[in-house]
Formats: structure tokens, C-alpha cells, sequence
């Protein structure tokens, strides 16, 4: 039998922003219909997220928006995964 090779993940160009707790904040290039208020904390908000379903973002969250559509990250779990990219 074969054994498993390893494998790595391939950076990949994302956008992203942190989520302060207002929707003007959210980035005018994304679409509106993309979120949605929370019922009672004006501070939070929904989002449909890949694979995920619906998300609860909270201040200080991060919004990434890649190939797949939108992800939402603690602040400790993006600056573990991404780093800031200087390209197109």
C-alpha cells in the first residue's frame, strides 16, 4: 500500500477587515446583502459564510473574503493563518 504524502496549503491572496462594530465600516467594494444586523446587539452581525452557514461576527472579528465567498476568524485565528500582502 502506499503511504500518504504531506501536503501544504498554498497561499492565497485574500481581502479581509476587522469588523468594529459598524456597518459603515464594511467595505464598499462588497456587497451590502452580503450581512446582516444581529436581532439586538447593534455591534454584531451576520454573515453567510462558506461551508458554514450563517456566522455571528463580533467587534474585533475578522471578514475574509476569498475565492470561496466570506469566513469569519477570532482576531488570535487570523493572525495565526494570514499576513499582511503587498501584491495585485
Amino acid at each position: 500500500m502506499p503511504a500518504a504524502r504531506k501536503y501544504r496549503l498554498k497561499p492565497e491572496p485574500v481581502e479581509a477587515f476587522q469588523w468594529k462594530g459598524n456597518t459603515a465600516d464594511w467595505p464598499e467594494n462588497w456587497p451590502a446583502r452580503a450581512f446582516r444586523p444581529h436581532e439586538t446587539d447593534p455591534e454584531k452581525i451576520y454573515i453567510s459564510a462558506y461551508r458554514r452557514g450563517k456566522q455571528l461576527v463580533c467587534p474585533g472579528d475578522w471578514v475574509v473574503r476569498g475565492p470561496w465567498g466570506l469566513t469569519r476568524y477570532s482576531n488570535e485565528e487570523f493572525l495565526a493563518l494570514y499576513e499582511p500582502w503587498e501584491g495585485e
